[in-house]
């Protein structure tokens, strides 16, 4: 996070992070941090050249469902698959919305599944 300031709380994720990584602009990478680097770049190519971003010789993302509880974690110094992704990110907040909108069979089958709170 080299192009935001400096402040007394954790930013977490936030848009453009990953530039950093894939056009490394005068930033200083830590080795964990080139490492990733190199991984996102194979994968960002071959997304790019073939519509999936594996590659045998990296870790395997899988493809994004709300019906799963897992996420890739693009950490230094190499990608990983992370479960328990929805407590982790407070979704019940969304659960809520999602029953107020046109998803609520959407919000059910997530509740059913055990993925969200009730």
């Amino acid at each position: 996070m080299a192009f935001l300031p400096p402040v007394t709380f954790p930013y977490g994720a936030t848009h453009t992070d990953e530039l950093q990584f894939l056009f490394p602009f005068g930033t200083n990478l830590t080795a964990g941090e080139q490492e990733l680097a190199t991984t996102m770049k194979e994968y960002w190519t071959t997304f790019a050249a073939n519509g999936d971003p594996n590659l045998a010789s990296q870790p395997f993302w899988p493809p994004f469902s709300i019906f799963l509880d897992d996420d890739q974690s693009l950490k230094p110094s190499a990608p990983k698959l992370e479960f328990n992704f929805a407590n982790v990110h407070k979704c019940n907040f969304w659960t809520a919305v999602l029953l107020q909108t046109s998803l609520p069979e959407v919000a059910n089958q997530l509740r059913n599944r055990g993925i969200i709170g009730r």
